[in-house]
């Protein structure tokens, strides 16, 4: 899943397979392959820079395990 955050203010979350393209009309909407739309406050760029890193993510194992173990590290010296 990835993060927006809808027009409201609020935190969605979204299955990034299911978004076939992004609109800006002038708001950023995600046209999901069922046709839903949703709009969000992010602008296309960020959309696509979190859908770039949700795909290397679930493609790279080493990357999982560095940032879990940034994560080890920070929670020891926090």
């Amino acid at each position: 899943m990835i993060s927006a955050t809808d027009l409201g203010g609020s935190p969605i979350y979204i299955n990034p397979d299911l978004i076939e393209k992004i609109e800006l009309v002038p708001d950023t909407v995600l046209v999901m392959v069922n046709g839903h739309r949703t709009v969000v406050r992010e602008k296309p760029e960020e959309v696509i820079a979190r859908l770039e890193e949700f795909k290397r993510r679930c493609n790279d194992p080493v990357t999982i395990l560095r940032d879990e173990l940034k994560q080890a590290v920070a929670r020891r010296h926090g």
